[in-house]
């Protein structure tokens, strides 16, 4: 299969192959073992066959991490909902952001007392979010039918990967406040990536209705000259006021970790928590330039 996949490319048409075999890749799942299927997607998305026996890129350890690491906490930590004690016991609940309705039937949900504006997600996947800015403007059993069709699904089939960390987690829907940003329109995500406990850089990205730009940052908000070609670069934002907190805060919650990213939001409410990602990307996004692939790999 390895020479199949760089005689294509060697050939010119790689480009073409890449996007025809990407779109059938997953039929091969259960035919193929989880290294090989792994493999061959890292392949097409990356431009590169990974060594996963000797993970030295950035992508390699995510992908082996995901394969091959396996740990009760890394389920905990990736469910939305019980994350929320453990990060109470680390660092306090005021990072928490506030939820209006938890449980595993959204038909529950009493929409007559919500606020105009909040926030839907799943807490076992990624992805299963939704936005409500004007309650109004919704129709109430299409959000309802939503939810319910996430808390029916599995996220490593979902997802076509074998992030199977979430598969233990018990389906909830949970509803949230809508947070609002104090100085940047539109609102930002700060990505903490974290290895062994220390903050190595950080990613910025704009609201995730869209596909969002995303900048790159050391932790003196010097600007990191590579980037991942699905999420551009925006123009320069500006150092947050509390940016030595949000340190600080990620490096206490990811110190059980190897490698994590700790994502945290700055908000009119203060710095509060968003998740604590193990395999960011499944460890299938493209780093450009890629030498920066396998010098991200050397914090890990």
């Amino acid at each position: 299969m390895k020479k199949a996949l760089t005689s294509v490319r060697k050939n010119g048409i790689s480009i073409i192959f890449k996007y025809m075999f990407l779109k059938h890749v997953y039929r091969l799942k259960p035919i193929v073992s989880p290294i090989l299927f792994e493999s061959i997607n890292m392949y097409l998305r990356l431009g590169y066959w990974p060594n996963l026996k000797k993970p030295r890129t950035l992508n390699e350890k995510i992908v082996y991490q995901k394969l091959f690491t396996k740990k009760a906490l890394f389920t905990i930590v990736a469910d939305k909902y019980k994350v929320r004690d453990y990060v109470a016991n680390k660092v306090g609940e005021s990072i928490l952001n506030e939820i209006y309705f938890v449980g595993n039937d959204a038909k529950k949900v009493n929409f007559d007392i919500l606020p105009n504006k909040f926030v839907i997600k799943a807490n076992h996947g990624s992805g299963w979010n939704f936005i409500v800015k004007d309650k109004s403007s919704i129709n109430q059993q299409n959000i309802i039918d939503k939810c319910n069709s996430w808390l029916k699904q599995k996220y490593s089939i979902n997802s076509k990967g074998y992030e199977t960390h979430y598969d233990n987690i018990q389906p909830l829907v949970l509803f949230e406040k809508y947070l609002y940003g104090i100085s940047e329109i539109p609102f930002l995500d700060y990505k903490f990536f974290c290895f062994r406990g220390v903050v190595k850089f950080i990613a910025v990205d704009t609201e995730k209705e869209k596909t969002p730009n995303r900048n790159i940052y050391d932790t003196n908000w010097n600007s990191i000259e590579f980037s991942w070609p699905d999420f551009p670069k925006k123009k320069s934002i500006s150092k947050p006021s509390q940016l030595a907190e949000m340190l600080k805060i990620a490096e206490v919650l990811s110190k059980e970790f190897e490698f994590c990213r700790i994502d945290l939001y700055l908000s009119t409410d203060g710095i509060k928590f968003g998740e604590i990602t193990l395999t960011p990307g499944s460890g299938w996004d493209k780093i450009s330039p890629q030498a920066w692939d396998r010098r991200l790999g050397d914090f890990w």
